[in-house]
């Protein structure tokens, strides 16, 4: 089944890491080496990447046609740093265990 190309296991599978990839990458990236992001950064972020990808999966032509992880993606990551950097709220002790966690490495 998934070595047929018109099969449509291959299609959902291809869908479902485009969302995931889109939502969750660039939080995870960005919470290893950014010391000011927010509780409200990760979640438009997550909303945001999921969202680009149902809506650019339904679009067609042209540059259109680009798979949905990377506009996916470009999104999220942009709505992350643009409400973390907006929200200036940080706890003393999630910046605490960051210094800590980067000291280990």
């Amino acid at each position: 089944i998934a070595m047929d190309r018109e099969s449509p296991v291959l299609d959902s599978m291809n869908y479902a890491w485009a969302g995931f990839g889109a939502a969750f990458g660039p939080v995870i990236l960005l919470s290893l080496f950014m010391r000011s992001m927010t509780a409200q950064g990760p979640i438009s972020g997550m909303l945001a990447g999921a969202i680009t990808v149902v809506v650019w999966s339904n679009l067609v032509g042209g540059i259109l046609d680009l798979y949905e992880i990377v506009p996916g993606f470009a999104v999220s990551l942009i709505c992350v740093l643009a409400v973390s950097l907006r929200w200036s709220e940080r706890r003393k002790e999630v910046l605490g265990q960051f210094d800590e966690a980067r000291a280990l490495s």
